[in-house]
């Protein structure tokens, strides 16, 4: 039987499109928000045609120049203003430029490839604003990888403390198709996880849409607490200060939400169960997926 893990914790977290955190400054980012419209497939995507030569060799030689520019990278904190950054204005842009294109000739060949040279990058903690053009690839000519860079850059991006980069993250992943919106329940809140088909074993990292109309959120978290693979999440949204939306433009303005992504860890063979806390049935049940035919 899985030992229980037990733990809560306050996040401070901004109302979509007005974070408020403490010493960390955002931006607010677009209003558009894409709707889900079909329950979660439970078929595989399949992978994209393996374009360019899978040359052990070439692998190696990105791998050896991505370790050279991450090193003249990495080595800040991810809060540090851009204009405070080594190499702003001068060699940065073109170390970012050359990662671009690295990532570009690595998801080109195939997913192995495409994983190898983005989990070091995601494993970097580069500056979100720094990680958007990588990641926005997979929204045009690398979104057969897409599956890749949400396991990767996402997964990362979705971790972070700031709710602006979760929100645009998971964005990103659906619009990529890496990720699929769960249905509402009663409150509104919506589950989804990533990868869409985990396997046996695979990490599996659950992120919850919850509305919200104010930047304090409390979450706690609880299990797997049996072999039913069980997980409890209650969030608490207190906003005694705030006073209703007012439409702009005649239109209704969309309620606020707020993101959040926790790793569930390995999948069990007898999957997750997520639950929300007051809800007579799970939001999300995850089983592994059936091992592709050979």
């Amino acid at each position: 039987m899985p030992r229980p893990l037990l733990f809560a914790f306050v996040l401070l977290v901004g109302c979509y499109g007005s974070p408020t955190l403490e010493g960390v400054q955002t931006e607010p980012e677009a209003a558009s928000d894409p709707e889900a419209t079909t329950p979660m497939s439970t078929e595989n995507r399949g992978g994209a045609p393996v374009i360019g030569e899978p040359s052990a060799t070439a692998q190696g030689d990105r791998s050896a120049e991505l370790a050279g520019v991450l090193e003249r990278l990495e080595s800040i904190d991810p809060s540090t203003p851009k204009n405070e950054r080594p190499g702003e204005g001068l060699w940065r842009t073109a170390e970012l430029e050359k990662l671009a294109e690295l990532v570009g000739a690595a998801c080109g060949v195939g997913a192995g490839a495409c994983r190898a040279m983005l989990e070091p990058i995601a494993a970097a903690h580069l500056p979100a604003d720094e990680i958007w053009p990588l990641y926005s690839l997979f929204l045009s000519d690398l979104r057969p990888r897409g599956e890749e860079g949400a396991a990767t850059l996402g997964k990362e991006l979705l971790l972070r403390p700031e709710a602006v980069v979760r929100d645009r993250a998971y964005r990103l992943a659906v619009g990529a198709g890496a990720a699929v919106r769960g249905q509402p329940d009663e409150e509104g809140r919506r589950a989804s996880i990533l990868p869409t088909h985990p396997g046996l074993g695979e990490p599996v990292l659950f992120v919850i849409e919850q509305p919200a109309a104010c930047n304090t959120l409390t979450a706690g978290l609880k299990g797997p607490a049996d072999s039913s693979g069980r997980l409890d999440v209650e969030f608490a949204v207190d906003c005694p200060d705030m006073e209703p939306l007012e439409p702009e433009g005649g239109m209704t303005p969309r309620a606020p939400r707020i993101v959040w992504a926790f790793d569930a860890g390995p999948l069990p063979a007898s999957g997750f169960a997520l639950w929300m806390a007051g809800a007579d049935e799970p939001i999300l049940a995850v089983a592994p997926s059936a091992p592709a035919k050979k």
